[in-house]
């Protein structure tokens, strides 16, 4: 059975992942991963050093922030530079499952260990408004967790600073955790090259996917072709090739065609004037536009950001394991920690100073009607995603926070300030995917991550509903290839397992994300320009949602993804 992974990004390592450790058993399984950006300069660095060695032991955050600012187009569309993500307790519990101490050489540590020791848990989130007023302060930990906590024994707040955090993993008071992008992306790298995964991964940028059954090709695959002239069949693809998706684009050619209805066909009985007269009104009323699955959907929101060194955020009063966000009328900020906790403090909230790291990042979301609003006067490409004069990012940005009353965002201010040459770093709109009528195809080709399902940062999921699909994914094909009551592994039987896999793959997770879809969009709402009586009713509503906030956090992070997939398989055989 030959699989290709189509992207490379945090998605695509993580699938690759996950297949090798669910589908080993798979009789003759070949796994590709293509991937347009080179980068095989990354899987040098870990290939030439010892694969136990940190991905950031030899720099710090700022250093990685360095390396990212010069960073080429092509490279931000495999790492998304410029920024931190959030990954929450069910998005840690998909990576915790990923080869344990059972099904590993103990002498390495696991992807879990690695992503805890090289980020910062987060517990809370203080949110404020720009008036000065705090709105509420969310504690992420689950109810269960923090009972755990409070016992006399104290084992579950000792594994929050041990250096094996997989072992005890579910007594771990851990909820969420920030990491930079890149340093995530680097150490899925670190794991796929531990696997021998370097040589499954091949740089070729995929230009389209014909589908099998097309009128064009008698194939029964599905063929990825390639801008260099070349192609591939494989038995299976998996899109996991991010916002801009080329294998959704291949799954719904058929959308972006304009399509003539028959209301626009004129009636050839009427007089000649009356076809005349009303002949464009027909057509603009024919003339309907089919649902567009291919485009990203610009959110009217777009955003700066860069990193921050330790100092600032501790003299602003930054708390550690918090994430401070402002709301106001005009836009939104955020700021938090994003180094590790150092293992030798006896207190899990401590962070120790070091004002030479950046080890702090910031965020300001604004309404834009133009996604790119700070071009440069004589650029011929608007669009180039790092492109943006920094000046008049920097202008706005003052403009629009300076009245904000809030420690923390007036220190970032006065920062930005001092470093006109590197501040802001980056520039972020807000896109996302559309919601799309189905995730798969043809039984043989399916999307995971941003490829289905780009929600908006304010979800605080993005990566956490990636690590679900693709678990989800991988146990559903290994239940249905690995239960053949022949185990005849013939063409026909692994079309029908794979078609059943896919099929209950939506039916789980096309429900949960359209949820937290719907919540990320009325978050998104709070972020846009306001008038006053808005302001405040969004104020009310921030600190009445907050008193909900642990049973909605429950019903998210508390996701027993294990029991959902056992669940939906035993509804599948009438049990």
């Amino acid at each position: 059975m030959k699989v290709v992974i189509v992207g490379g990004g945090i998605a695509g390592l993580s699938t690759y992942l996950f297949f090798r450790q669910y589908l080993s058993d798979i009789p003759n399984l070949e796994i590709q991963l293509y991937e347009g950006s080179d980068i095989s300069k990354y899987i040098s660095r870990f290939t030439n050093q010892s694969l136990e060695h940190d991905a950031s032991s030899s720099e710090g955050a700022g250093s990685r922030a360095d390396a990212a600012s010069k960073l080429t187009e092509e490279d931000f569309n495999v790492e998304a530079i410029g920024g931190a993500i959030g990954i929450a307790r069910n998005g840690l519990d998909v990576l915790s499952r990923l080869f344990t101490s059972s099904q590993r050489n103990t002498s390495f540590r696991s992807v879990l260990d690695d992503i805890i020791n090289q980020s910062h848990p987060i517990t809370k989130w203080e949110v404020h408004c720009a008036r000065g007023w705090e709105l509420a302060n969310i504690n992420l930990t689950p109810k269960v967790s923090r009972e755990k906590r409070e016992r006399p024994s104290g084992d579950a707040q000792d594994n929050c600073t041990t250096n094996s955090v997989s072992n005890g993993w579910q007594d771990s008071p851990i909820s969420t955790i920030m990491i930079g992008r890149q340093l995530f992306w680097s150490i899925l790298l670190k794991h796929v090259i531990k696997l021998g995964g370097n040589a499954d991964i091949r740089y070729r940028r995929v230009s389209r996917i014909e589908l099998p059954g097309d009128p064009l090709s008698p194939n029964r695959r599905p063929r990825i072709e390639f801008t260099d002239g070349t192609s591939e069949e494989a038995d299976l693809v998996v899109g996991a090739d991010g916002l801009r998706s080329t294998v959704r684009k291949g799954m719904f050619t058929d959308t972006t065609t304009m399509v003539l209805s028959p209301s626009a066909i004129p009636d050839k009985s009427t007089w000649m004037s009356r076809v005349l007269s009303s002949l464009l009104s027909s057509l603009r009323r024919g003339y309907k536009p089919p649902a567009d699955y291919v485009t990203p959907h610009y959110e009217g929101l777009a955003g700066v950001g860069g990193f921050l060194p330790l100092s600032v955020l501790e003299n602003a009063g930054q708390k550690s394991g918090a994430m401070s966000v402002v709301f106001g009328p005009n836009g939104f900020f955020g700021m938090g920690y994003i180094n590790p906790q150092p293992q030798s403090s006896s207190k899990p909230g401590h962070v120790e100073s070091s004002s030479t790291k950046s080890a702090g990042i910031y965020w300001s979301t604004f309404s834009s009607a133009d996604p790119y609003p700070f071009p440069f006067a004589s650029s011929t490409i608007k669009h180039h995603p790092q492109e943006f004069d920094r000046a008049k990012a920097r202008s706005s940005l003052q403009s629009r926070h300076k009245n904000w009353k809030h420690a923390g965002v007036q220190a970032i201010l006065k920062y930005i300030e001092d470093n006109p040459d590197t501040q802001p770093a980056g520039f972020f709109p807000t896109w996302t995917t559309p919601e799309l009528p189905r995730w798969s195809s043809h039984g043989c080709i399916v999307l995971v991550g941003d490829a289905a399902h780009a929600l908006q940062p304010s979800s605080g999921q993005g990566t956490s509903q990636a690590l679900e699909d693709v678990e989800t994914l991988a146990s559903l094909l290994k239940h249905h290839l690995l239960n053949s009551p022949t185990q005849d592994q013939d063409q026909k039987f692994q079309q029908v397992a794979m078609s059943t896999a896919l099929e209950q793959y939506e039916t789980l997770r096309m429900p949960r994300v359209h949820a937290i879809y719907e919540r990320s969009q009325k978050i998104g709402g709070m972020k846009a320009d306001m008038g006053f009586l808005a302001e405040m009713f969004m104020y009310v509503a921030i600190k009445i949602g907050s008193l909900f906030n642990d049973k909605y956090n429950e019903k998210l992070v508390q996701y027993n993804l294990q029991s959902h997939v056992a669940e939906i398989i035993k509804e599948g055989t009438g049990q």
